[in-house]
């Protein structure tokens, strides 16, 4: 993958090493086997919450963190942690750009 700014090369590298060099966050999604229904916005940026399921947005170094605040807190059931989407990063990239 290529990406190039205002006619510079910015990256020229493998999709996968895009999302290490320009993504600082993980996305962590818990399954609940019962409904929870506490606060947790300390863990990171909650992008959506129901009593059934969480998904917060936190920083690489603090996601083992942030599982294990999760399995301490709430009965759960499933629990995974993705990269956020390479289009979200590909628009961050090029967000504050003129």
């Amino acid at each position: 993958m290529v990406l190039i700014d205002h006619g510079k090369v910015m990256f020229d590298g493998a999709l996968d090493r895009v999302v290490e060099q320009f993504s600082a966050n993980k996305i962590v999604e818990a399954k609940f086997s019962a409904p929870v229904d506490g606060d947790f916005s300390a863990l990171g940026t909650i992008l959506e919450q129901t009593p059934s399921e969480i998904r917060i947005e936190a920083p690489r170094a603090k996601v083992p963190d942030v599982c294990r605040a999760l399995l301490d807190r709430a009965p759960v059931a499933d629990l995974t942690v993705t990269e956020p989407p390479i289009e979200e990063i590909i628009r961050q990239f090029f967000g504050g750009k003129d």
